[in-house]
């Protein structure tokens, strides 16, 4: 296996910032704004909270352990199995977020731009792409997602600034039962969950006294940002989400041209197929390092060629249609966030309470 190289915090903190808004700014608040109108803006704030819970038990081990693997502190404290288990978990959560990404960015882009049903087009335009960026490393990853970082965040703020003017009255709230937010919360946690990448690369990080902020600051303003573009889209289009299932394009849509600039809603798709590219080259390169980890002898070339294999037979058999890819992720996808909300923290949890054994231990 070829060991990548280690990156910064600060690198760690674009690849967060990019990561968080993963599958949670585009289908995400229709949907739920369908299911529970007004209170919708509540439920990523919930989620968030149990996501920075993780991510706490991330900084935890890292203090602790700063030269450790999260697989070197799980075999130290449980044992070999204990490995084998949250590898297989890593392979199968990176997969299965990376086609529900994929379903729903080929979704927007079909309705939005290319019109056509040949799943070719698509295929041609992400996966060499992608594939080259997870085969560049995770420090080339995260430079470049360092130097998109400030031109993003500025976009992001404008598109959400601009969603604040087509706001034009403000909806009743409490209209939705406590059992329907909760079941609606459950049913969407799939979004959620994918900063657990962070205790997969653990060791790849290097986190200098007083750094862990740029981490967490990053990782901070795109779960503002997922925020406020929730409640934005709730305040702009709650009685009628079904008409605008696109909540990041749509929060500037209704604003087609402005003086001499052109089409505005160019910028908010740009912004998109950004994201999408990098949100998809992060799960594709986190399921490598994971079946590496697995398969100590795979090197980068064999484990890209099978996850594009499992990738292709996944969006070309089993989720195809946008309702299985919401069926997929509000009925099947949930249960996969056993393993970052519940499993990654009780291994953390073990981990910092076996301390002495883990540093003691010959390996």
């Amino acid at each position: 296996m070829t060991k990548d190289k280690t990156i910064t915090a600060g690198q760690a903190g674009a690849m967060c910032f990019f990561m968080i808004l993963a599958n949670k700014i585009l289908v995400l608040p229709s949907l739920l704004v369908e299911k529970t109108r007004a209170e919708a803006m509540f439920v990523p704030i919930v989620l968030f909270l149990i996501e920075f819970l993780m991510i706490f038990f991330f900084f935890k081990l890292k203090k602790k352990y700063p030269n450790f693997s999260f697989s070197e502190i799980v075999r130290k404290s449980c044992g070999r199995w204990a490995v084998i288990l949250t590898n297989v978990l890593f392979v199968a959560f990176f997969l299965s977020k990376a086609v529900l990404l994929y379903n729903l960015k080929s979704i927007f882009l079909k309705s939005v731009v290319y019109h056509e049903e040949n799943a070719l087009v698509y295929f041609v335009c992400f996966v060499p792409v992608v594939t080259h960026m997870a085969l560049a490393g995770l420090r080339v990853m995260g430079r470049t997602m360092q130097v998109f970082l400030p031109t993003i965040f500025v976009l992001v703020i404008f598109v959400v600034v601009v969603g604040f003017t087509g706001i034009t009255n403000i909806p009743a709230f409490f209209e939705s039962s406590v059992s329907q937010f909760l079941t609606t919360t459950f049913g969407h946690v799939a979004a959620f969950g994918d900063s657990v990448f962070l205790f997969l690369i653990m060791d790849k990080i290097e986190v200098k006294k007083g750094e862990f902020k740029k981490i967490f600051l990053p990782t901070l303003f795109a779960a503002i940002f997922v925020c406020l573009i929730n409640i934005v889209f709730v305040l702009a289009y709650c009685y009628t989400p079904f008409m605008h299932p696109f909540a990041f394009f749509e929060l500037i849509s209704f604003v087609r041209e402005y003086g001499g600039m052109g089409r505005l809603d160019l910028i908010p798709m740009v912004g998109i197929i950004v994201f999408s590219y990098f949100q998809l080259a992060m799960y594709m390169k986190f399921f490598m390092i994971s079946l590496q980890n697995l398969f100590e002898k795979m090197g980068d070339t064999l484990s890209a060629v099978v996850f594009v294999f499992f990738f292709l037979l996944l969006v070309n058999f089993v989720v195809l249609t946008s309702s299985q890819t919401i069926f997929y992720g509000e009925m099947i996808l949930p249960y996969f966030m056993l393993f970052p909300f519940v499993i990654v923290p009780i291994f953390s949890i073990i981990g910092l309470c076996f301390r002495k054994k883990i540093l003691g231990a010959d390996g």
